[in-house]
């Protein structure tokens, strides 16, 4: 089980999970800490530090029902495709 969702579940924050299985992706690569996509042990634990920042965009993400979840999936998608189109240079701040 990947790192981030053992945490996400300890903290009951189920939808790093949801993320994850949506993306295909393990929480270590959806963080930003891991290139790969899979984590290539899946049986280690990793203990990571969330930044206060991204623990708060969770628990805002929890408080949203299931359309407002599946908005930000597709949000993210669209941000994912615009950035691997080649169209990121408005994005940056």
């Amino acid at each position: 089980m990947e790192t981030l969702v053992k945490i996400a579940e300890a903290l009951e924050l189920p939808g790093y999970h949801l993320l994850c299985k949506h993306f295909n992706v393990s929480a270590d690569y959806l963080l930003g800490l891991a290139e790969d996509k899979v984590q290539q042990n899946p049986s280690a634990v990793t203990v990571v530090q969330i930044p206060d920042e991204v623990s708060g965009l969770i628990s805002d993400y929890q408080k949203l029902d299931w359309d407002g979840q599946k908005a930000v999936i597709r949000t993210i998608d669209k941000e994912l495709e615009r950035i691997k189109s080649g169209n990121a240079e408005s994005g940056a701040s």
